[in-house]
């Protein structure tokens, strides 16, 4: 569990160097569009950011970071006795990352290749949001459901508590 919070905090740690260096960049011009002169209520896209390799990869970098603070607080909500949950735990947020980092690099690859290619009717990163990272957490889920009694809080957790409202009320009442 130590490890888990010095974890967490080096992943909230790397979140303010990342806002920093997005902050302390220089400002992509037209990032935002420009109005466009024929009709004023449509913008005109400007610079994009994966034109640039260091925003790029620090967007990259963000994100990922995001996703490890979330996968790190799962991995503090678990039992520390049970190896079963430290495995599938394991499992399921190397899927997640994996699955994160094809969809930012088909991105990148369909940007820079103007590309046309579509999986059931989508371009392929949209594809790899849809059907990979929305669908991914789907494992933890699924085992976080099924096993919370064994995993976060089961019945001897229950009996401990009441154990504990037990002693707390009748601390009170005397």
């Amino acid at each position: 569990m130590q490890k888990n919070i010095y974890c967490l905090l080096f992943l909230l740690l790397c979140i303010f160097l990342l806002i920093g260096i997005m902050i302390g960049y220089e400002i992509l011009p037209n990032a935002s569009g420009t109005i466009d002169p024929e009709f004023k209520s449509l913008l005109i896209s400007g610079t994009p950011i994966n034109e640039n390799a260091v925003l790029r990869w620090v967007s990259f970098a963000f994100g990922f970071v995001i996703v490890s603070i979330f996968l790190c607080c799962l991995f503090i909500g678990a039992r520390e006795n049970n190896p079963t949950i430290k495995r599938i735990l394991w499992i399921g947020a190397i899927l997640y990352l994996a699955v994160y980092t094809l969809m930012v690099s088909s991105w990148w690859d369909y940007t820079e290749n103007n590309s046309f290619d579509y999986f059931l009717g989508l371009p392929i990163p949209t594809a790899w949001m849809m059907f990979g990272l929305l669908l991914s957490p789907f494992f933890l889920s699924f085992f976080y459901i099924t096993q919370f009694d064994n995993w976060v809080y089961g019945p001897e957790d229950e009996a401990k508590f009441r154990a504990i409202m037990i002693k707390r009320n009748s601390d009170k009442h005397q």
